[in-house]
Order: C-alpha cells, then structure tokens, then sequence
C-alpha cells in the first residue's frame, strides 16, 4: 500500500465522517438541552483502535489520524453552524432561517474557517511551536495505540491507568454525584461569597492533564488574569450593582478586557510577523504555486458567498456582511493562538464581541449582530480545528499535511447535514427557550444581540477594554526584547479573564505540580508526562461523553 493510501484511505475517511455525523447530532441535541458539546478527537481514536487496532485490517497511525480529523470536523459543525448560538437566537426572537439556508452557510463557514487557518500553520506550529494540548494528546494516543504498541507497554500502562481514574473520578462527579464539581472557598471576597462566582478548585483530572502539556508560565498567565478578574474586579462589579454575583454575570463584563487582551496580543504578533507569513502562504501545507494560487481564490469565493447568504438568508445588508467577514479572519488569529497556548477556543468570546462592533455601527436590530457574531464563531472554530488536526499530525509524523486539509473538509458535508437535520428535529418536537429544551448558549447570544442593538454597553467596559488592548500589544511587543518568557502571555492572561476561576486554578495547579516533578525526574518526565497527560485527558473526555449521552437519552 502506498503512503498516500495508508493515511488518506476511504475506510479512514468514512470511519470519521459517520462517527462525526453521529457527534455532530448529539452535539446539536447536547448544546440545545445541556450546553454541553465535545469535539471527538479521544472518542472517535479510541473507537477506531477498537475497530481497526489489530490484525490485517489494523489501521495505520496514519489513517487514524484522517479519521479523527475528519471526524472531528464533522462533529465542530454543531457550533461552526451556529446551530446552538446564533441560528437558535434567531428563532427565538422570531425569526426562522431556512434549514437549506442554514445547512449551505454551515458549508462555506467551515470551508473558509479552514483555508483561512493555512497561513498560520507554519508561523503557530513549526515555528512558534505552541502547545494544542488536546491535539497533541490526541497524538500520543494514536502514536502509543497504533505505533509503538509493543515496544512501549510501560507508557500504555500509564495511559491506561491514568484514563481509567480520570474516568472513575468523571462518573463519580457527574453521574454518581459523590464527587462535587468543585471545591469553592468557604470565604467571602468583599461581601460576596466566593462559591458565586466560581472562586475555588474544579475536580477535573482533564485539567491536571492539560496543566502538563501547557506549562507553568501558560497556566500562571491564566491564573493571573483570573486573580484580576475574579477577585478585582468581580467584586467591584458586585459592589457597584454593575453585575450580580454569578459567573454569568460577571463575565458578561470582563469579556471586553479579556477578549481585548487576546486580540491585541494576537494582532501585534500577526503585524510583527507579517512579512514571514505572507511567504509563507500556501508554502506551508506543501501546496505548489498553483495550488496557492487555487487556495487564495477559494477563500475569496468563500468570503464572497458568506457576504451573500448572509445577505439573502438572513437579511444582512452585503456592507456588514463583508465587514463580518472581514472580522471573521482577524478574530480566527486570536482564536488559533488561544487555542494553541491554552487549549481554550474563545470562538463564544470572540462572536461575542463582533456583535458588540456590528451593533454599534448597524442599524437597531439584533438580526445583523448574530448573523455577523456567527460568521465569527464559526470560521473561529474550524480554523482552530485545523490547527489541531496539525498538530496531531506533527505529533504522528503526517507525510503530507495537505491531506488533512482534505479531511477536514470531508467532514464538513456529514456533520453539517447530520446537524440541520438534528436541529430541525429538536425544534419541532420540543421548541427553543422551553423547560424541555432551554438552550443556553442561544439565550446568551439572543441577550447580547438585544443589548447591542439598544447600543448599549456595560458601564466601565469601553475603558477596560481599552487598557487590556493595550497590556496584550505591551505584552507581545516585549516578547521581542529581553523579557522573552519572562513576562506573562497576553492570550492566557485574556483567557484568565474569560474562564470560570475555579478552571484556572485547577490547571495551574496541575501545571505547577507537574513543573515540579519535572524538576526532580526530568527524565521521567520527558518519557512519561506525555502519556499521562493524554491518559488524563482522554479519560475524562470519553467518560464525559458517555454521561451527557446517558442523561440526554434518559430524560
């Protein structure tokens, strides 16, 4: 068999396209009901090791790989459609989009979210080397499972063992109940109880996991955003009577200095590498001169098409639609970035905020805020996907990353009808909003949507929004100095202020753990940490999907 056909095979590609049309359906269900979603990644490798881990029909690392992309594509439709943000806001203010509508802008977002990411492959992966934790997580499993299965028992015995207590410790929190979520101070922080606004320790192995791969000065960065946030200025909020004493609340404020300093840091860096990114344009992904040529066009296609859905599906003028667009492949920057650093893709974040810039300058209606906010979301999310299909490939040693720019786009067509088909289903049997199906991801959306379109904003965010542009810009320019690694990331510093602060604290303590281990037995570490990690990760994701669908069937 050739390389080409040992890692872009049709039964890899079918194998992940049918698993992530079946995610991306329980995704929509999931996200409408729940407002839980999950990628695939660990799920859909280890389903494949147990279909074609062993004898003749054994899949390569390879095809593994393809698998999980494509697989992993198909599933990310449920939120590259919008079909539990934005479509579902829609709805819910009265206006219906049609499912053939939904199901063709669902297409070209993930196909321009994807092209837009090949740029930044060279400048994210090779060169920045950043972490993707899941994705290289991901790596280690298909690597540990399908490559050196028989000359690293010990790692796999790691593995094994560490994704079975992160499991057990999953079933005990979420579906026993015997274990809390969480472990919040018993304090209060200015007069308001600690446990509101989430300040304390989340059990999660996933992020002890994650800590690992990160790393000390990543989860410190996170973890000092969310000391500013959650116990600065979360407070003050409260005080002021500019919040309630609730996460969702509270973030609803410092989502502008955190989605600030994330832009800002990722902007700078894109000006500062500019002129090696445009080199590297279509070079990175092994494409010639004419298939570059071919690329840069589809994504002109792509923006055009946006521009006109969005025009006559959803009423959008073409004027705000091209900006949209347009904010769509600046936000993606920040989005691979963050998701690079801290394994967080702040797709919500950063449809977020485009709603506030369209609100501000359109007309008053909250059609045009989601429609452009959803535009954002989604190539966000894709083009983040891309960059984790990468990674995972460089982890494995891909022969050619080109072809997992063909799987991920294989993926796209299943998932995204599977999801339109989902959401259609879900809408007419239990509404939107209701008791039986509250989506709370769309209630969020539909809220921003109406406040911007009153041009409204929370009192204080326009200057904190500022000052954090500022710090993320201070803060990616001194990477060019002296202070290179010394100083914190502007993109976890934004995350920290995002993130519930019992998320943060939780990583940062399995990174600092793990940073200490690697002080005393570096060269355990270096053997061992990987598969741990992945173990950790990957027990929690997969028995954390088993539970949502359990409950979800059984309600």
């Amino acid at each position: 068999m050739t390389a080409a056909r040992a890692e872009l095979s049709v039964r890899a590609l079918a194998f992940g396209v049918v698993l992530g049309a079946l995610l991306a359906a329980a995704n929509v269900y999931a996200g409408l009901k729940l407002g839980f979603v999950d990628a695939g990644t660990t799920t859909i490798v280890l389903l494949a090791f147990a279909a074609f881990g062993a004898g003749r029909r054994r899949f390569t690392a390879l095809e593994a790989n393809v698998a999980q992309v494509a697989g992993s594509s198909a599933g990310a439709m449920a939120v590259t459609a919008g079909l539990i943000g934005p479509i579902p806001a829609l709805a819910m203010t009265g206006r219906d989009v049609a499912p053939a509508t939904i199901l063709v802008w669902a297409v070209v977002l993930a196909v321009f979210g994807t092209l837009a990411a090949i740029p930044f492959r060279d400048s994210l992966i090779v060169v920045k080397r950043l972490a993707f934790p899941s994705a290289r997580a991901a790596g280690e499993v298909i690597r540990t499972l399908f490559v050196e299965g028989d000359r690293q028992r010990g790692s796999i015995r790691l593995l094994a063992a560490a994704a079975i207590a992160s499991a057990a410790v999953t079933v005990a929190r979420d579906y026993l109940t015997i274990v809390p979520g969480g472990w919040m101070l018993p304090i209060a922080i200015a007069g308001v109880p600690a446990a509101q606004l989430s300040i304390g320790i989340a059990a999660s192995p996933l992020l002890a996991g994650v800590g690992l791969l990160v790393g000390a000065r990543i989860a410190l960065s996170m973890l000092l955003g969310t000391a500013i946030a959650w116990l600065g200025i979360a407070p003050a909020l409260v005080r002021h009577e500019l919040a309630t004493a609730s996460y969702p609340s509270v973030v609803s404020w410092t989502l502008w200095p955190g989605a600030s300093l994330m832009v800002a840091g990722s902007l700078t860096a894109l000006v500062l590498g500019g002129r090696a990114l445009l080199r590297a344009f279509g070079r990175d992904v092994g494409l010639g001169a004419r298939a570059a040529r071919q690329v840069k066009l589809a994504i002109g296609v792509a923006a055009v098409a946006l521009v006109v859905i969005a025009w006559r599906g959803f009423g959008i003028s073409p004027a705000f639609g091209a900006i949209a667009v347009v904010l769509a492949a600046v936000f993606s920057v920040a989005a691979m970035h963050a998701t690079g650093e801290t394994d967080n893709t702040p797709a919500g974040p950063l449809g977020g905020l485009t709603q506030i810039v369209i609100g501000a300058l359109g007309p008053p209606s909250v059609a045009t805020p989601l429609a452009a906010g959803g535009i954002v979301n989604g190539a966000a999310v894709h083009a983040s996907t891309m960059l984790n299909a990468w990674k995972t490939g460089e982890v494995i040693g891909t022969t050619s990353p080109a072809r997992l720019v063909t799987a991920q786009l294989a993926g796209v067509i299943g998932g995204a009808v599977a999801g339109v088909v989902a959401y259609w289903l879900v809408r007419e049997a239990y509404g939107l909003g209701t008791v039986a199906m509250p989506a709370p991801g769309a209630t969020s959306w539909k809220a921003t949507a109406e406040a911007v379109a009153g041009h409204a904003m929370p009192a204080g965010a326009p200057i904190a929004a500022l000052l954090g542009a500022v710090v993320g810009a201070a803060l990616t320019l001194a990477e060019r100095s002296r202070l290179r690694g010394k100083l914190p990331s502007a993109i976890a510093l934004g995350v920290g202020f995002i993130v519930p602060a019992s998320i943060a604290v939780a990583l940062a303590i399995g990174a600092l753990a793990f940073a200490a281990v690697a002080r005393r037995a570096p060269s355990w570490h270096a053997r061992s940490g990987p598969a741990l990690a992945s173990g950790l990760i990957v027990g929690e994701a997969f028995a954390g999907v088993v539970i949502a669908a359990v409950v979800v069937l059984g309600a």
